[in-house]
């Protein structure tokens, strides 16, 4: 029964949330895209961007804190597991993208494709639950499209605000699963527009 009540809660949060997510193009053109097969792409995650209400070493510096007043050497261990998860932040949204684009191969930081998909992230809320009290984990992501070889020349460049993930006990997997969907937006967005 609790099962059920979780997998009842993670869906009403990912249907109240999904369509939140919006995806703008902020200057540029996407249309050299319709011929393109293949794509890399590099993530950036600035020391200056927002963890909650927080900046990025704010909230890492809290937590680390937090744990080890719990249990001397776990707050280490939370910070490497932190910045771990990353791996599985881009693992997520490079499959959903190459799944939802259809036709584009998506693969990261791969210098041989002609162009290359910048991935920063500004924004995190990374969520929480407590028993039946949850908020969803939410990015906001600034994509730039630039050649490999010429990465001054920004071909175009997008914003993707509210992309959000489903109630988790694991912020990590919280996380993940903005990445996830933020990934499956853009790609259905690209499909749409401009493949």
């Amino acid at each position: 029964m609790k099962n059920i009540i979780l997998l009842f809660v993670a869906f009403l949060s990912i249907i109240g949330t999904t369509n939140a997510q919006k995806v703008k193009v902020e200057s540029g053109d996407l249309s050299f895209l319709k011929d393109v097969a293949e794509i890399s792409v590099v993530f950036v995650y600035p020391n200056d961007m927002k963890y909650g209400k927080m900046t990025l070493q704010e909230y890492i510096d809290e937590k680390v804190e937090e744990k080890e007043k719990k249990e001397e050497g776990s707050g280490e261990k939370w910070k490497s597991d932190f910045f771990a998860d990353r791996e599985r932040f881009n693992e997520k949204f490079i499959h959903t993208l190459g799944k939802y684009s259809k036709s584009l191969f998506v693969a990261e930081d791969n210098s041989d494709f002609k162009y290359t998909m910048i991935v920063k992230t500004t924004f995190t809320e990374p969520g929480f639950q407590f028993g039946f009290q949850s908020k969803a984990a939410a990015i906001d992501l600034e994509i730039s499209f630039i050649e490999t070889n010429a990465p001054d020349n920004i071909i175009a460049s997008m914003k993707m605000s509210k992309a959000s993930g489903a109630a988790h006990p694991d912020s990590g997997e919280r996380v993940a699963g903005a990445y996830s969907n933020g990934g499956a937006v853009l790609g259905k967005y690209l499909r749409k527009n401009c493949l």
